[in-house]
């Protein structure tokens, strides 16, 4: 640790700013969720990437429980350190520094399998046209197809929000909506966790993919801070302990 500091040092880049970052987590499997053990801090690839980077750096993160938009807000105001997963978009690009990307994400929409068939989606416009509605999570980014579409009124109309993602599926299994749009292995985890995986199916048309980053809160934390954090991740991804995930189910 004392050699990562002194390299950290010599080369001009800040090491630790704080005793500790704060950020925040959602349940969104397998990236982050509870610890089935009982432990009160999470779980998953984002939380154990985001931890080692922040420790090789002698920053441990305080974890707290909240909703995303809250959490993007303490990021805006500085009441909170460091969020992901955070795809790129100019304005949050305005009160937040940028990590380098650390995994990829395709947001998707699921529907019931039955119903696949009668959904031709290949655009959102398609879904307007349908009358398709859509469960979604409230401040999320999924592209800018969907930021456009989504401030037609008429699209609005068919637009359910919920934060979570078991809830959204409960929607769609009880025909309350057409289809839950959201990280596609999150909300296949989360089905198959609901005994619901062989009912669901994935629309082809992808919505949004791309790469997510961790954020940083700009009142709160220097831009050379990022620097060294990206030093560190970038070492991180380059080794055998990169978290993987085996399970890979069809997006068909």
């Amino acid at each position: 640790m004392l050699l990562l500091l002194a390299t950290l040092s010599t080369t001009g880049m800040a090491a630790c700013v704080k005793p500790t970052l704060t950020s925040s987590w959602i349940h969104l499997p397998p990236y982050m969720h509870k610890d089935p053990s009982g432990g009160l801090d999470p779980v998953g690839f984002d939380v154990t990437i985001l931890n080692h980077v922040s420790n090789q750096l002698n920053c441990p993160i305080e974890w707290r429980s909240q909703p995303w938009n809250r959490s993007m807000h303490e990021i805006e105001q500085g009441k909170l350190d460091v969020l992901a997963p955070a795809s790129y978009n100019a304005k949050r690009a305005k009160f937040a520094w940028y990590s380098a990307p650390f995994r990829a994400e395709r947001m998707r929409i699921v529907v019931l399998k039955a119903t696949k068939e009668q959904w031709p989606l290949t655009s959102l416009e398609d879904m307007l046209k349908q009358n398709f509605r859509l469960s979604f999570h409230l401040g999320t980014w999924y592209g800018p197809e969907f930021e456009k579409i989504e401030k037609n009124p008429n699209f609005q109309r068919l637009l359910y929000s919920n934060t979570d993602n078991q809830k959204r599926l409960q929607m769609l299994l009880h025909n309350r909506v057409d289809g839950v749009l959201g990280e596609v292995l999150s909300l296949l985890l989360d089905a198959k966790k609901m005994g619901a995986e062989d009912k669901i199916a994935v629309i082809d048309y992808p919505i949004h993919d791309n790469e997510v980053h961790f954020i940083f809160s700009k009142k709160t934390i220097p831009e050379d801070f990022i620097q060294s954090f990206n030093q560190v991740l970038k070492t991180y991804k380059g080794s055998s302990d990169y978290p993987t995930f085996s399970y890979s189910p069809s997006i068909k």
